[in-house]
């Protein structure tokens, strides 16, 4: 299905599509989008922010997004 999403500090008349099966994971994709594009929201989303989700001709629906950044290290031998 089709959703609109916007993140609730931008303009919240600059709406984005996003397919999805649920208004729940249309925002975390919507986020995806966002950091992919710049890593600078990354940080904007690590303690949560609000993202409006809504279908075309709907009522918007808040969502809190939160970004888990979980490092990952990896060691190998040196030879």
């Amino acid at each position: 299905m089709k959703y609109l999403c916007c993140w609730a500090l931008n303009d919240p008349n600059s709406w984005t599509e996003v397919e999805a099966y649920d208004r729940e994971l249309a925002a975390t994709e919507y986020v995806k989008q966002l950091c992919a594009g710049d890593p600078e929201y990354y940080s904007r989303f690590s303690g949560g922010n609000l993202v409006q989700v809504k279908i075309v001709g709907g009522k918007s629906q808040a969502y809190e997004v939160t970004v888990e950044m979980l490092p990952h290290f990896t060691a190998r031998p040196r030879l």
